[in-house]
């Protein structure tokens, strides 16, 4: 929802809910020892969270886009932990 949203304040709203979400998704991938997963929801965090502090609109998505990617990243690499 952030890279889609039309003003600065939605995109900074959902990319501080995503690096949340991130930040479970990392703890809870380390504690299944699941590297890449965690590797991957790291990066989304950091990336949701450079969108959240972003300035400008532009900044924004595409820092939340980066993350989107990286959560679909990380999706796939715990999906394939055992």
């Amino acid at each position: 929802r952030a890279y889609n949203s039309d003003d600065l304040d939605n995109c900074q709203y959902y990319a501080r809910k995503a690096y949340r979400h991130f930040s479970y998704a990392e703890s809870e991938a380390s504690s299944c020892n699941c590297s890449d997963a965690e590797s991957e929801a790291y990066d989304g965090y950091r990336d949701a969270k450079r969108a959240y502090n972003s300035d400008d609109l532009d900044n924004c998505q595409y820092y939340a886009r980066k993350a989107y990617r990286h959560g679909s990243y990380a999706e796939s690499e715990a999906s394939s932990c055992s």
